[in-house]
């Protein structure tokens, strides 16, 4: 029996915050999601656009939209990626074979010409077969679609039973915990990989991957070490001057942020993640002539579903937008990604959605909606390959989402969209009753006509 969350369809619908110097409306969202426009919330502290979109966990939409093409460090372990802001499965293909025709693919010059990883299985009983076992569980996490994450554990497992030294094995396991969310795991076994290498090119991967890990849990310290401790050895890596960009931005060094991102865009001048996140910072300090310039560029280059999801920060940036606090700013940027986590997630790229959703949450880390987004997310992947273990990852994210609208409604008895977030999460949580009074509550509070009518819509489905 499936966990109950997987037949519950998210209602997470479009309502954004219209912040109140009168900024557009985001884009459109997929044919998915209701629309719903909001007057100015009255928790000033959370006035920022937030757009929730609608799909059903079970059977996520065919991908019509799809992500941009690979950036991946210059190594032959390093994974392929849909669209650059992450990899999407632990492989040992080139990144052009994950590339979308649509997209343009940055060309990143390696510091030294990357050599195979030469860490092979040491004397083992049967190191013929250690090798066939990592292979097979590497073709298990080949693509997005058709990820098989238990698979691929049970195999890197076998590995390494048959050889407790062989650091790939470890390396790829590794890769499994973090997609399957296992932080302490996943770290234990980068150390380790990290620890058996033999060369340079594998070290820098397995560091990199750590890296993302602690940032994907908001340990933000060990995470830049992590990346530093890869630019050490790759200089000339502009993937990893993008991510500890990503990390100095969501520690709030917005100058060193910057410096990163000019960095990977040097090394990488089409790089659309780099431009997309260069333009984000822009938009952060307030010169929205170089964001605008650096969004549009990006967002050619990325095409697709990442290139929608950006087009809510250029319909704010391209009137005069003075009026917006540093607040609303870095909130609008933080939506911009769970737009595209949201997009991703509509055409089934789980891992996509869920590494931009950790960008999203490392500039807002207390806004009750990343948590909603990110069990959805998981909700939807546990749907799409029947792994019961997802669900139960998924009601977490969706307790911490109750939690942090809880704080909101205790700062803010008023406000409606957070008794709405709340709802949805009760609701995807398989609490129906204790999700009809939070949408009850939010049709209470809610000043606006057209808000309230569409949650009235919406509290008709919680049966």
């Amino acid at each position: 029996m499936h966990s109950p969350v997987f037949g519950i369809v998210m209602l997470i619908v479009c309502v954004p915050q219209l912040l109140a110097c009168g900024a557009n409306p985001p884009a459109a969202a997929p044919a998915t999601t209701m629309a719903i426009t909001a007057a100015t919330p009255s928790v000033t502290s959370w006035s920022s656009p937030t757009q929730l979109g609608a799909t059903a966990p079970a059977t996520p939409t065919t991908a019509t939209n799809t992500p941009p093409a690979a950036t991946a460090l210059p190594t032959a372990t390093q994974p392929a990626t849909p669209h650059g802001t992450a990899p999407a499965t632990a492989t040992n293909t080139p990144p052009a074979a994950a590339a979308s025709p649509a997209a343009a693919k940055p060309s990143i010059a390696p510091s030294s010409t990357p050599t195979a990883v030469t860490n092979s299985p040491a004397a083992s009983s049967n190191p013929a077969e250690a090798q066939q076992h990592l292979n097979q569980g590497k073709s298990l996490l080949n693509e997005e679609h058709s990820l098989r994450l238990r698979d691929a554990l049970a195999e890197f497992n076998q590995a390494l039973a048959l050889d407790p030294t062989y650091g790939d094995a470890y390396g790829y396991r590794a890769l499994t915990y973090y997609h399957l969310r296992d932080q302490q795991s996943a770290n234990r076994d980068f150390d380790r990989a990290i620890e058996l290498s033999t060369d340079d090119d594998s070290r820098v991967v397995w560091y990199f991957w750590s890296g993302r890990t602690y940032f994907a849990w908001g340990d933000n310290d060990r995470a830049l070490a992590r990346f530093e401790q890869a630019l050490a050895l790759r200089s000339a890596a502009a993937t990893l001057y993008l991510h500890r960009g990503y990390t100095y931005l969501a520690m709030n060094n917005t100058e060193r942020a910057m410096a990163d991102f000019d960095k990977a865009i040097t090394l990488a001048p089409e790089y659309a993640d780099a431009l997309l996140a260069r333009g984000g910072a822009f938009a952060m300090i307030g010169n929205d002539e170089r964001a605008v310039a650096d969004i549009t560029k990006g967002s050619k280059l990325a095409a697709g579903y990442y290139a929608t999801a950006w087009e809510s920060l250029l319909n704010k940036l391209q009137p005069a937008s003075g009026g917006l606090n540093a607040t609303e700013r870095r909130a609008a940027v933080a939506w911009a990604y769970a737009s595209s986590a949201r997009w991703a997630m509509s055409s089934a790229y789980f891992v996509s959605a869920l590494n931009d959703t950790a960008i999203a949450t490392s500039l807002t880390p207390d806004d009750p909606y990343m948590a909603l987004l990110t069990g959805s997310i998981l909700a939807n992947r546990g749907g799409f390959y029947h792994d019961e273990a997802d669900g139960e990852l998924a009601k977490l994210e969706f307790t911490r989402a109750i939690d942090l609208a809880t704080q909101r409604i205790n700062q803010e008895p008023s406000a409606y969209l957070a008794y709405y977030i709340r709802a949805v999460a009760r609701n995807s949580g398989g609490d129906t009753a204790g999700a009809r009074i939070d949408m009850q509550k939010a049709i209470d509070v809610c000043d606006n006509p057209t808000d309230k009518a569409q949650l009235e819509k919406l509290l008709a489905q919680f049966k």
